[in-house]
């Protein structure tokens, strides 16, 4: 440790340590207010793993998208990608799968509704009231099942009082971003809420082939909202939004010194240039009715959506002709689902909830591959050499290549299940809980191959494709059932002391390969145990969660590039464990510290997949985005002036661990560890009206990838690396009333 590390560390503690000795006996942390086990509760009092953020902290954090506040959640990884295609790990489990034959295994919940395609799941955080992140199986709590885990994101209800707020911000890279709302009562018993996001930015990226800047932002939303209550224990909600994304897609880099422009973080030599694009046009609407019944509380949830995405992308980041590979995504996907909840709390010693659900979806996907013809003769050349020298392959420089392929699906999914809590003495409960769930799927492939046909070895033979081959159309019908239980066993020690073990089935549905026709996959299962423990120390003054947690999966569903395609299989047996913790600490009424962090150690048990076109065993292999050891330390300080305004500042660091981006776990697809620090300083004036704000991200402008490897590695010896955005500052100005 040096000399300047050390006398950091004294100094802090000793800072930390007046701090502590200041505070009064009557300050506490606040009470967060969850729904998790679809009742209100307060955080500190739910057995299960569980990390809450309210708007405050969003806000305060500066977090616009779920993968801001990855960096503050244990065990959660995000692959920072475009909006339209993310990937959410919980525990090293996740699904990196975009196509529409299969579904995903972080469920994503928006007030309560289940977002059935991964392209629509990710949406701006600018009106969320709360955003909770459940480790583990929830199939027995939330209308669809969700076997790695459940982010559910609550939005912001209009109160009574007229209120507004107007937001503006700019900084790094021309930023411009403006969220504002307005709320209030239409009537005694008729509430509504407007709300509206405008957010652009130029591109960071630079690509020197055609002199453009790539990867910004653009994206809009407008949510409306209304509230019907009335003194007979009726109330409604009605909810439309509207959300649009429009933006120049990332440019990878080319890690082969023969395309490469640089090294990873320089800048790209794309021959895509600004033409990339990912668009995203997101409607849905929901109604929310309950009526309470006294000791019965019972809902009505309706929802429906309709996504359009579209994404082109270049997947080499090469400006030559002998290596282009581009793929072009478009998605089509209507959605409906309907629930009904029935939960009975008497104030005795035992309470439930029952529910029942139906979700349908009806989805299409057409896919498009340019490349070069040569592009495609080195790729055939690689896969099937000559035998004679005079026997050559048939493709005329300078034409440009195309393949097709079609997917749809029609869904259907039912389920009920059940959760009952059993208070059966003063200190103990035991919580049992069940799920029957049957997954319908219809599925087609239309894999046309080339267009127009490209022939081969003087013109004798069709050319069958490179990527999407040249197939029968396949048609696929099946279904797939199973009963997942929850069991809960609490123990309050006192009033500030829980704890709780936990055994849970989780179940993911098999499905059919978008990209590879003729390759269905099985249902996935999890056991999944988890010891945890809920305290608060210091008169409720310092908060500290920790669980211990084990899981093995049978059948996990996991993606692998083989050629150049993208193929899910099942992995066999897979196995993970681990540790995380989350310490929240008011030391006094102005500074309080938060700190998370976690273990995990996955691999894979049984798994032989295709690499390099080699049948590989990849037992004892980590398991993707799934990093040993994570943490984070957010400090925050807040306090009153003479004059009645306030200040409230926060710094942040967060650390990562090294991991891989998929399975093979081969160095060109690989992150070294890394740590990143963001810093907020606000100022609101005596009135609160007024509030101004500076801001940075990752202030160290620390290097690090997002995505490497990529289909073209294999080939065409293409493998790229997608760098992060370096360090990004800002300032913004609200007013609110």
């Amino acid at each position: 440790m040096t000399t300047f590390t050390k006398m950091a560390v004294r100094s802090i503690t000793l800072l930390l340590s007046c701090a502590a000795l200041s505070v009064s006996a009557d300050t506490q942390l606040e009470e967060i207010t969850v729904t998790a086990q679809k009742r209100e509760q307060g955080l500190q009092d739910v057995p299960i793993a569980l990390s809450a953020f309210q708007s405050e902290f969003i806000e305060g954090v500066g977090a616009e998208l779920i993968d801001d506040l990855a960096r503050f959640t244990p065990a959660l990884t995000t692959q920072a990608s475009t909006q339209g295609e993310p990937n959410i790990y919980i525990r090293g489990i996740g699904s990196n799968d975009f196509g529409v034959g299969g579904d995903i295994s972080v469920g994503v919940f928006i007030d309560d509704i289940y977002v059935g395609r991964i392209s629509g799941a990710i949406s701006d955080l600018a009106d969320a009231e709360r955003v909770e992140i459940l480790k583990g199986p929830q199939g027995t709590l939330f209308g669809r099942n969700t076997i790695g885990g459940a982010i559910s994101i609550t939005t912001k209800k209009p109160g009574q009082e007229t209120a507004g707020k107007v937001k503006v911000e700019t900084g790094s890279y021309n930023k411009k971003r403006v969220d504002a709302s307005i709320e209030g009562a239409v009537t005694d018993s008729v509430t509504m809420r407007l709300s509206g996001l405008y957010n652009r930015r130029d591109g960071w990226k630079h690509n020197d082939f055609d002199n453009t800047d790539v990867e910004d932002e653009n994206n809009r939303g407008l949510r409306w909202t209304t509230v019907f209550n009335n003194d007979a224990g009726f109330d409604a909600m009605f909810k439309l939004n509207y959300d649009k994304i429009d933006v120049i897609s990332r440019g990878p880099q080319s890690t082969n010194p023969l395309y490469a422009n640089g090294d990873f973080y320089d800048d790209i030599n794309s021959d895509l240039g600004d033409n990339g694009l990912e668009k995203r046009s997101l409607y849905d609407a929901s109604v929310h009715l309950g009526w309470d019944w006294g000791d019965y509380e019972f809902q009505s949830i309706t929802g429906v959506r309709d996504t359009d995405y579209k994404s082109r992308k270049d997947t080499t980041g090469s400006g030559s002709r002998d290596a282009r590979l581009r793929t072009n995504i478009f998605v089509d996907a209507r959605q409906y689902s309907q629930e009904f909840r029935l939960n009975f709390d008497d104030g005795g010693d035992l309470f439930w909830f029952l529910g029942t659900s139906i979700f349908y979806e009806d989805v299409e996907q057409d896919s498009l591959l340019e490349s070069t013809n040569e592009t495609v003769k080195y790729v055939i050349q690689d896969r099937q050499p000559a035998i004679f020298p005079f026997i050559a392959v048939d493709f005329p420089d300078g034409v440009d290549y195309y393949e097709y392929l079609e997917n749809a699906g029609e869904y259907y999914s039912y389920a009920v299940y059940g959760d009952a809590t059993w208070k059966f003495t003063e200190d103990w409960e035991l919580t049992f809980g069940l799920r029957y769930t049957l997954d319908e799927k219809e599925h087609m492939v239309d894999s046309r191959g080339p267009e127009p046909d490209k022939l081969v070895f003087f013109g004798t033979e069709n050319f069958p494709g490179v990527v999407y081959q040249d197939l029968p159309v396949d048609e696929n019908d099946e279904s797939w059932d199973a009963w997942t239980p929850r069991l809960v066993l609490r123990w309050n020690q006192s009033d500030s002391n829980m704890f709780y073990g936990s055994i849970a089935k989780g179940f993911k549905s098999g499905g059919f390969n978008s990209f590879a026709p003729g390759n269905p996959f099985d249902p996935e299962f999890v056991w999944s145990y988890e010891l945890g423990n809920k305290s608060s120390w210091l008169d409720n003054r310092l908060q500290l969660n920790a669980a211990l947690f084990y899981y093995d999966y049978e059948d996990l569903q996991v993606n692998n590039i083989e050629g150049a395609v993208v193929v899910l299989r099942n992995a066999g047996e897979a196995q993970g464990q681990g540790f995380e913790f989350d310490a929240n600490w008011l030391i006094s009424e102005n500074w309080q510290l938060m700190l998370s962090g976690n273990y995990l150690d996955t691999e894979f048990k049984e798994f032989v997949a295709a690499i390099d076109n080699v049948a590989t065993d990849l037992a004892g292999d980590q398991m993707p985005l799934a990093p040993e050891l994570q943490f984070s330390a957010t400090l925050m300080y807040d306090t009153m002036l003479n004059s009645g305004a306030s200040v409230d500042a926060r710094l942040s660091y967060s650390w990562s661990d090294d991991y891989y981006f998929s399975v093979s776990n081969t160095p060109d697809e690989y992150q070294d560890a890394f740590g990143t620090v963001d810093a907020r300083i606000a100022w609101t004036d005596a009135s609160s009206h007024w509030t101004v704000a500076v801001f940075g991200q990752n202030l160290t402008d620390e290097e690090y990838l997002v995505d490497a490897g990529g289909l073209a590695k294999y080939d065409l010896n293409a493998a790229i690396a997608v760098a992060a955005i370096g360090r990004t500052v800002g300032v913004s100005a609200a007013y609110q009333f």
